[in-house]
């Protein structure tokens, strides 16, 4: 196996690159979660054969697949990855009884599995991380947080205003379906403990009341009006997802 393969060429640097783009992009070159063990890089669990893959091609721009992979433990990859991070085996508590996917899990399962076109895969599955093209798309119509007022791009979350779960692939991909939100407010939002009526007008749920007390926003705030297509979500927002807190 290490004679054709170059896995020695990989640095602490590129598992820390792979690592990273895994967060953001899960289920790239067509690995998933594994079965049996982890490696733990700055504390977080990650899929060897998947850390292996993106940062051999980092190292070497040569692509691997999972069916390179024998996956024995302590074989060639593993050794290449020992050298700079650990890698354990799942507890048997783990393996009895695996966490169960969300909503979100299985959408983008379904979408990995599809035969979209890898762009439009990509595309999605960063949208559903408020990255990639939908970011962008946002950001063409929100220039900052509407209820604290930062407009550093740096510190908001582009969030879907019916969520990504729930929308078509069209709507996940939707500017319009997206608000720049600052990270606590985004919380707030995404859990639908607060909303907005279509005049910019600030609903907040009872669960959240002390809380947005306590961060000193006024519950009589209007964040200005939204566009037709806002309102279409937010419509939906309202009655699906903080309607549902009542």
């Amino acid at each position: 196996m290490s004679g054709k393969w170059q896995g020695e060429k990989i640095t602490k640097a590129h598992i820390l690159e792979a690592a990273e783009y895994w967060e953001k992009h899960p289920g790239a070159l067509g690995f998933g979660p594994s079965r049996k063990y982890d490696i733990y890089i700055d504390g977080k669990p990650f899929p060897p054969k998947a850390i292996s893959a993106l940062a051999y091609e980092l190292a070497t721009k040569k692509t691997l697949e999972p069916k390179d992979f024998p996956g024995a433990f302590g074989g060639y990859w593993h050794e290449i990855l020992k050298k700079f991070f650990p890698i354990w085996p799942k507890t048997e508590f783990e393996l009895a009884f695996p966490q169960q996917p969300s909503k979100d899990d299985l959408a983008e399962q379904e979408i990995l599995k599809s035969d979209r076109h890898p762009t439009e895969i990509e595309q999605l599955i960063s949208a559903r991380r408020g990255q990639g093209l939908y970011r962008q798309r946002v950001m063409m119509q929100e220039k900052c947080c509407r209820v604290t007022d930062v407009d550093d791009a740096r510190f908001l979350i582009a969030s879907h205003i019916k969520p990504w779960r729930d929308s078509d692939d069209r709507e996940r991909l939707d500017g319009e379906n997206g608000l720049l939100l600052a990270p606590h407010i985004d919380k707030l939002f995404d859990r639908g403990w607060i909303s907005f009526e279509d005049n910019g007008a600030l609903l907040v749920s009872k669960e959240a009341a002390a809380v947005i007390d306590a961060w000193n926003i006024k519950t009589t705030l209007n964040v200005g009006l939204f566009t037709t297509k806002h309102c279409e979500y937010l419509k939906y927002h309202r009655e699906r997802i903080f309607e549902a807190l009542k």
